[in-house]
Parts: structure tokens; C-alpha cells; sequence
């Protein structure tokens, strides 16, 4: 930076703010993402059965996606979470990201319904986000890439 004027300096360390900022904020949706995502058999908080509500989530910037009921039989369904990373990777931090099960019984499950309780997965994935967060955050600090 020698040699370069005051405000040049000062410009540049905004952009490498701006940057991290969105790095940090990118990392962090994916981790929750894949925290969210994480099976009970494989000790997270999902429950599966056949998969349809696992692999039902879609990440959007622009708006959040219709509901769809799981198509008759008994076929198993696949998470493929490629599509979420782009959706994530196309996120520039300043406007939202839209993250939706759209299975339409997701709500059933996750707040419990017909007596049965519910499985919170999506906040207990969500209350971990201020942890994972400053983790992310000490991690891009210290890899010194926006120094």
C-alpha cells in the first residue's frame, strides 16, 4: 500500500471488509444448511424415513418455494445438496436467502402434529447459527486471505 493515497487505502480495506463479510455469511448458511441435514441415524436432528422431506429443501434468492406433496409409493428419495450450493454461492449477503423444506408436511413434523411431537431440527440448526457464525468468522480472520 506505499505510495498509494489515503482514501485508495481506505477504499481498498472496504472492498476486503465487503468481501470476508460475504464469505462469512456464505460459509455459515451452508454449515447451518448441512447441520439441518444431518439424519438422525447419522446424529443429527432430521428424521428420515424414505427422504422426501430431507431431500425437499430448496435455497432461493428470490422467493421461497411452493409446497409439493411426496408422490405415491414407497421409492426412496436422495439429497443432492449441488443446487443449494449454488443458490448459496449466487447469494451476495444483501438481500435474503430463502431456504424452504417443501414438503408439504415439514411443518408437521417440525412442530409435531396429531398428537404426535414434533422434531425440531430447523431450530435447533438455527440456534447454532451465532456460534457457527463466529467460528467462520475467526476462521476467515485468520487465514489472512483479506488482510
Amino acid at each position: 500500500m506505499a505510495g498509494q493515497s489515503f482514501d485508495k487505502q481506505i477504499v481498498a480495506r472496504i472492498e476486503r471488509i465487503r468481501k470476508a463479510r460475504l464469505v462469512v455469511m456464505q460459509e455459515s448458511a451452508q454449515r447451518i444448511i448441512n447441520l439441518a441435514q444431518t439424519p438422525v441415524s447419522a446424529g443429527g436432528n432430521l428424521p428420515v424415513d424414505l427422504g422426501f422431506l430431507r431431500g425437499s429443501i430448496t435455497a432461493s434468492v428470490e422467493v421461497p418455494a411452493a409446497t409439493r406433496t411426496r408422490p405415491p409409493g414407497k421409492a426412496a428419495f436422495s439429497y443432492d445438496g449441488g443446487a443449494i450450493s449454488l443458490a448459496i454461492a449466487g447469494w451476495k449477503a444483501s438481500g435474503p436467502l430463502f431456504i424452504t423444506y417443501t414438503a408439504n408436511y415439514a411443518r408437521h413434523v417440525h412442530w409435531g402434529a396429531r398428537g404426535r411431537p414434533g422434531r425440531p431440527w430447523v431450530t435447533l440448526a438455527a440456534q447454532q447459527f451465532p456460534r457457527i457464525v463466529r467460528e467462520v468468522a475467526q476462521e476467515v480472520r485468520a487465514s489472512g486471505a483479506f488482510q
